[in-house]
């Protein structure tokens, strides 16, 4: 990945985490992704152990703009993924639409199976 470090963008090799937990965030109503949150997730192992929360990163992709983190999971199976989303801080435009996201919002999917080193894990909706 590149980050931005002193002025210029560098490129970084990831860590050595196993898995990069994605999550895309959307407006219902129209479908656009939303910039500049404050996203943080925790994963509940398939033995019950919690990892985090820990926040997630925001990933310019070419394909879907995603909030990101590498993490290195214990083992492969059936996650619980909880994702906390604080409000954005940006300014809305719209007296009707700008007064969405104005809560935190707490989320939780089940039943997400990853694979350790797979290339991506797709969550079930909830």
């Amino acid at each position: 990945m590149y980050r931005f470090d002193h002025g210029q963008l560098t490129w970084q090799n990831p860590d050595d985490g196993n898995a990069h937990v994605e999550i895309a965030v959307q407006d219902a109503s129209d479908g656009r992704f939303v910039p500049a949150l404050s996203v943080s997730a925790t994963l509940i192992t398939p033995g019950g152990q919690g990892l985090g929360p820990h926040a997630q990163e925001l990933v310019w992709h070419p394909m879907l703009y995603h909030y990101a983190r590498n993490r290195t999971l214990p083992e492969d199976g059936e996650y619980t993924l909880r994702v906390h989303i604080e409000p954005p801080t940006f300014m809305r435009h719209d007296e009707i639409n700008g007064r969405r996201f104005t809560e935190a919002v707490d989320i939780e999917f089940t039943g997400v199976q990853i694979e350790r080193g797979a290339e991506s894990v797709t969550p079930p909706t909830p």
